[in-house]
């Protein structure tokens, strides 16, 4: 063997190599090792594109790649619950046994991603509940004590909890719910949704004060 053929040899072992005994990469091992074995084969170094283009040994190593990432993401999302970001990994996987060119390769991930982020931002907006807690929790406890403060100064605690319901509800029906229908026409907050395990546990506190608060901002955003 040819000393440039040689080096060629040992760059793709040691791309083979890379993955070896790692579960994660065991397509992208296989590939790969079928590129090594490849250019061990032939004769001349010459010879080795020929080989190359016949078996497709490139898009089947770009595949194999996006394979094991793809899977490997799809565990991960599904032991943290993430259903709506599972999709796009559950898609690919999918669709990429029937790729040609690695064109098509990168042009079918990126449409599966984008399509996916939309409903990604959509389903966060859930998020706007929890950003309420803390109003809602001053609203409750400005109206819990309002009896006990003096006469003189009860109107103006009075007015200052309706000022906070009425800037609640303006910022819910003229920013949160626009803004939210460029992604989505027909948006509108999906309390079951809190209910999610992906939304839930960002939510540190008992399931009886959620569901107390639900009740709370469905008020709050004039939704009652």
């Amino acid at each position: 063997m040819e000393q440039r053929h040689r080096e060629y040899t040992d760059y793709y072992e040691a791309r083979m190599n890379r993955y070896l005994n790692i579960p994660m990469y065991q397509n992208s091992y296989e590939a790969e090792k079928a590129l090594f074995q490849a250019i061990s084969e032939v004769e001349k170094l010459e010879d080795f594109r020929a080989v190359l283009e016949k078996n497709q040994l490139n898009i089947r190593v770009a595949i194999a790649k996006v394979k094991d990432t793809e899977k490997a993401r799809l565990e991960f999302y599904d032991q943290i619950h993430e259903t709506v970001r599972a999709k796009s990994s559950e898609r690919i996987l999918q669709a990429i046994d029937n790729i040609q060119s690695p064109e098509e390769l990168t042009r079918m991930v990126l449409d599966i991603e984008t399509e996916n982020n939309l409903f990604i931002t959509v389903d966060l907006f859930a998020d706007c509940f929890y950003s309420d807690f803390k109003i809602l929790e001053e609203i409750e406890v400005a109206e819990s004590i309002v009896g006990d403060i003096p006469q003189e100064w009860r109107q103006e605690e009075s007015d200052r909890v309706h000022m906070l319901r009425k800037s609640g509800r303006t910022d819910y029906e003229q920013r949160i719910v626009p803004g939210y229908r460029q992604y989505q026409p027909d948006w509108k907050i999906n309390y079951a949704l809190i209910g999610e395990k992906r939304h839930r546990r960002k939510i540190p506190f008992p399931e009886e004060v959620v569901q107390k608060r639900i009740k709370q901002h469905q008020r709050y955003t004039g939704m009652e």
